[in-house]
């Protein structure tokens, strides 16, 4: 068991016995638990794409990388405001498939159709898993916004049944042809079953918010920092946590002023956009080009 998945577990249980001993937990208690947790590591997994990408891609000019990357975040921004219903749903998509990517990120001998199927499917599993269970939760949430109503639709509770039955039925023919074809052992085989499993029922029993937050910040934001640190420990003659740590600081740093600044312009109305939609945008416009960075990254460190 990877020491992510134990984190998990123990979170689980810890956070369990919290909301279990207390009737109530206001939802500001709950935004500060979480700001706390995606502050700290959520938004650190991704703010070293720049080094990852130019670790393998020294041709690329600063430019071109900073040029796609914003260019990206604009045009996603645009799209928003447009179509934020469509914007929403692709947004969904791309944290799928994004979560599987580093869930399966060590698998290889297998082909990429089967790693992609594999990737969006164990996602889909994840995320529908989260609106079906707590859709009531969603609802009440989404409702107490003008703005996200027309986002309502995007999680119709019938609609993620659905999705939630075929996506993990999918993803199970798939980890049993991974199985077949010798790409993960046995163990590997019953622990992802478990894992999926244990990822549901933690989504069932917490509020949305803690549920996921403690999803994100272990099973995928720690994992990734955790394979970015042994990449570039490999990479670099001389390479130590501290320097790691200072490698994260500088957009971590400006992420949290940036985003928390405008969040709080959303809070005094400043802005006319309600702080859980601009939550909503500001996560989605990051994860666009971090999922396409860590889409080449895994790739490259599959080959080496």
């Amino acid at each position: 068991m990877k020491f992510t998945s134990f984190i998990f577990i123990c979170g689980w249980y810890l956070v369990l016995t919290l909301f279990s001993s207390s009737e109530f937990i206001s939802l500001d208690s709950q935004l500060i638990v979480a700001g706390i947790f995606i502050f700290s590591v959520g938004i650190p997994h991704g703010a070293i794409d720049h080094i990852i990408f130019f670790e393998e891609n020294r041709a690329v000019s600063t430019f071109q990388f900073y040029f796609f990357y914003f260019s990206l975040m604009a045009g996603y921004v645009l799209a928003w405001l447009v179509l934020p219903l469509w914007s929403f749903i692709f947004f969904l998509l791309v944290s799928a498939f994004h979560f599987g990517q580093s869930q399966f990120s060590d698998i290889q001998s297998v082909s990429k159709m089967s790693l992609w199927v594999s990737n969006l499917t164990w996602g889909l599993s994840v995320l529908s898993s989260l609106i079906y269970y707590r859709a009531n939760e969603l609802s009440i949430l989404f409702s107490q916004y003008s703005d996200l109503e027309i986002l309502q639709i995007a999680l119709n509770e019938n609609f993620h049944s659905i999705l939630l039955a075929v996506s993990s039925l999918l993803f199970f023919m798939a980890l049993c042809y991974w199985l077949w074809e010798k790409a993960i052992s046995t163990q590997r085989f019953f622990m992802e079953i478990f894992l999926l499993g244990l990822i549901h029922l933690s989504f069932f029993t917490l509020p949305v918010i803690i549920g996921f937050t403690l999803y994100f910040s272990t099973l995928h934001s720690a994992r990734v920092l955790v394979e970015e640190f042994n990449y570039l420990k490999k990479r670099k003659r001389v390479f130590s946590f501290q320097k790691f740590v200072w490698m994260l600081l500088p957009y971590s740093f400006l992420s949290i002023i940036g985003g928390g600044l405008l969040l709080l312009l959303s809070y005094w109305d400043w802005i006319s956009v309600s702080s859980i939609l601009l939550g909503l945008i500001l996560i989605s416009i990051i994860t666009l080009p971090h999922s396409i960075v860590m889409d080449g990254f895994y790739g490259k460190m599959n080959k080496s």
